[in-house]
């Protein structure tokens, strides 16, 4: 793992709070509210360092006692301080006679230890001063007793109470990236590391792991049982795990003797953790071969927990949110999902597994999803500036560096990239790395010089937004494309990217042509210019092994981007062709797409069409949607479909209402359904969407249907609806995970409430907040007042300070300086009064908009046909030049006749 200014190391892992997989970042769990906004960093933001490690600690050895009644645990741990180095020159005599220990909301707290001078404690850190200071080599002990209750992050409870009293006993840690000083006395940053051993005392019906091997388990005659693990690999804190309670599991063999075990609480259906992590001794098997390490640890075991919100590797103890478990419905739709995320999100993996065309798509997903947050906010991928170290877990560190990875794989090619990667897993095995070490492996590997592609593509931000002209001459048979760069502005440090696009194109003929494109840093225009033969081109493809990550926006014409969309072999150029098409926007185009989209083999490709169809919300988008909804039979790219279909339309509605008369309906394809339909605002569809919020039949794997059906209700904005989600919100009326999109309908409807109904929203949203121990109900509470702009509850989102960790309390105040900026309410609700009378005014202009559009396709459409009728007629009248003149009047007369009839009637057909 790197040290906080490094990004390769971690661009295996995707964002934990619901941005795991690409295709669907605003995912239903996900809290987009906490981000809406966002700089990457605040103005007051200050550059982050490693702590100094002139002593250190080199092994903790931990005992826990839990107590599940109180929700707390009680701890011992003997830690191994150490002076790594042979000699003190030089090092200041300070730093080699005291340590600081990350500690935050202890209580009992006690330090003893030879040679210590003095101890304190102020309630987040522990500082200890020696008498001496270390010698070289020297290693000195010292104990740290401490109890917690509760903690407000590290450590985690999931204890039956009167509201859930199903719940399954159990607890987890999760520490990433700084949480491990919740629950754990200890230097809690990833550049320190230790070997761990664990004693974990708990009663004897549970289960207890940790990281390492199995030592041996204890009866301690008491109700309890004691279990013991150790693990010699170095350790960052950030990976230190421990799993406690009754839990059922899987066992799938081993691997080169490396036992492979799945856990889950004891009421998962064992069939869905074998599903969801099946694969995993064959990744076990294909890993090393690519690392050239063999696997290092004397376990590979996981487990899911509702308690988790994303996967966390963990050393030999790999932790999962429930969302990735899977029955056979959701495996068909969101298989690779948890796939991709169990080999930490190698491409590759697909590529060699499931296909090119999987990989490609995998790649053209993390381009899109950088691009979008860079629409947001740019910085360099790597950086030591940031106002909390999660906010380095975005869409730059994760697709954004995998896309770079993927560039220079191409670059180096497959022999000396992979040497470079074992070199360099090799070479700095156990150390803290930063990229840089990374560069340097590649470079002895390839013998190039790589200092300018880091320099751009990693200590720079931005990347190649290019506009393109296509010029295409027949008669002179030649193709040439002019292409800039306009991303380039001075004042942001956005450069102009030195890079080579190379450009295929193929004639009717089945004949290629290629050239190369080629910036310089000397401007931001390069072209090409390519010789073609008689043929027609048919179609084109850039960059079509995906060599750069760029955006294109380029007009071939109509007929080259069908025949793209039909026939390039990549999916990035066919994603293209067809949002291009969509683009355009004309009848004609259209028309191409919703033809070409329903014979289109790859799910890929018919899901971003659908996103970039859903992104233009015109009635030729939405029939190209609504044809694509009737033909689609596939899970996987089903949910984009329907999510396009976001508008309030009487067909819309109709084709929505006729899916969901669908059987076996996939989870999320279900639940945004019902959401569209709450969209619709037409009072037929509330006694329904009431029927399946109450339904205990469907609420589907994961409440996912159920939170459509909660959302769904706050768009219908009826008072009943209003009036049934105030209800929800509280504990025990809804599933535990579908509490916040209780809360979320709740305030997508108060807001159309009178005046007295919303000052009500907002007081139980407060009270609420006050009460709820639950983080994500919550973040939800907050998300919602802010929406409603509620700013008489600053005073008590601010109280809850105490109860928030450094990371979500950054988020936190985001919010609240969102809502302390957002107008000058007049009082609860007013702000939510004015969005009301916006919403109306726009809703009023859509409607118009729709209309104004329907009539121009009319016309289109019309004057289609006056053109065929025209055509015609110079047809005929040049066939009547050479005849007789009498005769000729004579045809003319009667053609003329016939045609002005056709017209006639052609004229009150409306083509769409």
């Amino acid at each position: 793992m790197p040290g906080t200014d490094d990004t390769i190391a971690c661009c295996s892992r995707r964002q934990a709070a619901g941005l795991e997989f690409l295709e669907d970042a605003l995912e239903y769990e996900d809290s987009n509210s906490w981000k809406r906004g966002d700089n990457f960093a605040s103005n007051t933001a200050l550059p982050s360092y490693a702590p100094d490690t002139a002593v250190e600690p080199v092994h903790y050895d931990i005992s826990l006692t839990y107590s599940f009644e109180t929700k707390s645990v009680r701890g011992t741990c003997v830690q191994t301080i150490a002076n790594r180095r042979s000699t003190n020159a030089g090092v200041p005599s300070a730093a080699l006679s005291t340590i600081t220990l990350n500690a935050v909301g202890f209580t009992d707290v006690q330090v003893r230890g030879d040679g210590i001078a003095s101890w304190r404690y102020d309630g987040t850190k522990i500082y200890v001063a020696w008498e001496k200071a270390f010698e070289g080599l020297e290693e000195r002990k010292v104990t740290v007793e401490w109890k917690v209750v509760e903690p407000i992050a590290g450590l985690y409870f999931n204890v039956p109470d009167k509201y859930y009293p199903n719940r399954v006993v159990h607890s987890i840690t999760d520490n990433e990236p700084e949480l491990c000083r919740y629950w754990l006395p200890c230097v809690d940053y990833p550049a320190v590391r230790t070997t761990l051993s664990f004693s974990i005392t708990a009663p004897k019906n549970m289960v207890a792991l940790a990281n390492g091997a199995l030592v041996d388990e204890k009866d301690n005659g008491n109700g309890t049982k004691t279990t013991r693990y150790k693990l010699g690999h170095l350790c960052p804190s950030y990976l230190i795990c421990v799993c406690v309670g009754e839990f059922v599991s899987v066992d799938d063999g081993e691997v080169a003797g490396v036992p492979v075990r799945y856990f889950a609480p004891k009421n998962v259906d064992p069939a869905n953790l074998k599903r969801a992590f099946g694969r995993t001794p064959d990744m076990l098997r294909w890993l090393p071969k690519k690392t050239g390490v063999p696997f290092p640890y004397p376990k590979y075991y996981q487990l899911s927990s509702n308690l988790m919100p994303g996967a966390m590797e963990n050393i030999s103890l790999v932790t999962w949110g429930e969302q990735y478990l899977m029955d056979e419905k959701f495996y068909k739709e969101r298989g690779l999902y948890t796939e991709m995320t169990n080999i930490h999100e190698m491409a590759l993996w697909l590529e060699e597994n499931h296909g090119m065309e999987e990989f490609e798509y995998e790649m053209l997903l993390n381009a899109e999803n950088y691009m979008a947050e860079a629409g947001r906010y740019m910085r360099p991928i790597v950086t030591r500036t940031f106002d909390s170290s999660w906010s380095m877990f975005d869409q730059h560190t994760y697709p954004g560096g995998a896309y770079r990875i993927h560039m220079l794989r191409r670059l180096l090619g497959d022999t000396a990239f992979w040497a470079g990667v074992q070199k360099y897993v090799k070479t700095y095995q156990g150390e803290v790395v930063e990229t840089d070490l990374f560069r340097r492996c590649l470079e002895v590997a390839s013998g190039l010089n790589l200092t300018k592609f880091f320099d751009q593509w990693f200590y720079s931000k931005g990347y190649p937004k290019l506009k393109g002209t296509f010029e295409y001459n027949q008669a002179k048979r030649y193709v040439q494309i002019n292409f800039q760069q306009t991303q380039v502005n001075k004042n942001e440090n956005i450069p102009i990217f030195e890079l080579s696009l190379d450009v295929e194109v193929t004639d009717t003929d089945g004949k290629v042509y290629t050239e190369e494109a080629i910036f310089t840093n000397a401007g931001p225009r390069a072209s090409v210019f390519i010789p073609i033969g008689t043929a027609k081109v048919a179609f084109i493809r850039v960059d079509p092994d995906r060599k750069v990550l760029h955006s294109l926006d380029m007009n071939p014409g109509e007929d080259i981007l069908e025949g793209t969309a039909r026939k390039a072999k990549d999916v990035a150029n066919r994603v293209w062709a067809y949002a291009e098409l969509i683009k355009i926007g004309t009848l004609a185009a259209l028309k191409k797409v919703r033809e070409a989209i329903v014979e289109e083999s790859f799910h890929g490709v018919r899901n971003r069409t659908a996103a970039a169809l859903s992104r233009a919300k015109t009635p030729g988008t939405l029939n190209a949607i609504m044809t694509m909804l009737k033909a689609e039979k596939d899970p996987r790219p089903m949910w984009s479909i329907v999510n396009g279909l976001s508008v309030r339309d009487e067909k819309v509605r109709e084709a929505l209402l006729e899916f969901l008369k669908r059987d076996d309906l996939p989870y999320r394809p279900h639940a945004a359904a019902l959401e569209n339909v709450g969209l619709q605002l037409n009072p037929a569809d509330l006694e329904y969407l009431l029927s399946v919020a109450k339904d205990p039949k469907l609420i589907g794997l994961h409440t996912i249907v159920r939170q459509g059906a909660l959302r769904a209700l706050g768009f219908t904005r009826t008072p009943e609806a209003f009036t049934y989600l105030l209800s929800a919100i509280q504990p025990g009326h809804e599933p535990e995970r579908a509490r916040p999109a209780a809360i979320s309908g709740l305030s997508l409807c108060a807001r159309w409430q009178p005046p007295a109904s919303i000052r009500l929203a907002i007081d139980t949203l407060t009270n609420l907040l006050i009460q709820e121990r639950d983080t994500s109900v919550r973040a939800a509470c907050i998300s919602a007042l802010a929406d409603l702009e509620a700013k008489s509850a600053i005073p008590v989102v601010m109280a809850t300070r105490s109860s928030w960790d450094e990371r979500r309390w950054s988020r936190v105040e985001k919010i609240v300086k969102r809502l302390r900026e957002g107008g000058a309410a007049v009082g609860p609700g007013m702000g939510a009064e004015k969005v009301k009378e916006v919403w109306k005014v726009v809703e009023e202009l859509e409607a118009k908009v729709r209309k104004l559009e329907e009539k121009e396709w009319e016309r289109q459409g019309k004057d289609k046909e006056k053109e065929k009728g025209k055509d015609k007629e110079k047809g005929v009248e040049q066939k009547l030049e050479g005849a007789g003149e009498e005769k000729g009047e004579k045809v003319g007369e009667g053609v003329e006749q016939k045609l002005e009839g056709a017209s006639g009637e052609k004229e009150e057909t409306t083509v769409v």
